[in-house]
């Protein structure tokens, strides 16, 4: 009798692995369905200052609400083509959204990373941020990440889908 039951937790306990592994699976299959296409930048925000991974406290913001430029996602290739402070960023290259499911409170919520290999790194906020936003979205917000343990500036950006 105790090994049927053992057997049946474990049955129970991968059936439950399988379900949540599944659910990340389609969460981030959505989101890269949702990112090919193009999106055109709204506004971008810079922050400037003295920045490491454990502050954040700018010294200056500079807010552009006239922002213009674009991003294509295809399958695999990411073009862009945006300016920021009177410096244009332009090309192209392969892109990689991940996924990582983050302690927030009491829940886990989505954590998504895109990669524009060699160039950019952002977090990623889908829509308005609820449950399934990244579903056919229409809106992203864009925020830089940095490498490096300190750095003076970083900026942040928000795309509507065309």
């Amino acid at each position: 009798m105790m090994k049927y039951l053992a057997s049946n937790d474990l049955k129970f306990a991968l059936f439950c692995c399988l379900i949540l592994l599944s659910a990340c699976n389609k969460d981030e299959l959505q989101a890269e369905q949702s990112l090919q296409g193009e999106w055109k930048v709204t506004e971008i925000t810079s922050y400037y200052g003295d920045f490491d991974q454990n502050s954040f406290n700018p010294s200056q913001v500079v807010n552009d609400t006239t922002a213009s430029g674009y991003f294509l996602f295809s399958e695999e290739m990411a073009e862009y083509n945006f300016s920021r402070n009177d410096t244009v960023y332009s090309g192209t290259a392969s892109w990689d959204l991940a996924l990582e499911s983050v302690n927030e409170g009491f829940f886990k919520v989505n954590d998504f990373t895109l990669s524009i290999n060699g160039y950019f790194m952002f977090d990623v906020t889908f829509g308005d941020e609820t449950k399934n936003a990244e579903k056919n979205a229409t809106r992203i917000f864009l925020r830089e990440l940095k490498e490096e343990d300190s750095y003076e500036f970083f900026f942040d950006m928000s795309l509507e889908k065309k």
